[in-house]
């Protein structure tokens, strides 16, 4: 079954700030362009089976990515996916989600 995935304005903002830390901080684009590529490609990957990863809590579901999580939620009757967050995965969690 194919889902469609739509990104959150929040998502967007936190890819943008991982991209930028890499980036910029780090000193690193090659490795940012790298990291932004996995994310983008395992997002677009939650359009087919997207409830193959593990509930955090309530309706939201994770999916690792390297040291990322990204956090979605799944609407089996519109047949959408919607990421929520993409986060460091040693951040404290519970109190940004």
């Amino acid at each position: 079954m194919i889902y469609s995935v739509n990104i959150s304005s929040q998502a967007d903002k936190d890819i943008r700030a991982i991209y930028e830390y890499i980036a910029l901080s780090l000193m690193s684009p090659e490795n940012a362009n790298a990291q932004l590529s996995r994310l983008e490609e395992r997002i677009n990957n939650l359009d087919n089976l997207p409830k193959r990863f593990p509930k955090y809590k309530n309706d939201i579901r994770f999916m690792p990515v390297d040291n990322y999580l990204v956090f979605y939620t799944v609407d089996d009757n519109s047949k959408d996916v919607s990421v929520l967050r993409v986060m460091y995965g040693k951040r404290d969690i519970e109190n940004t989600l």
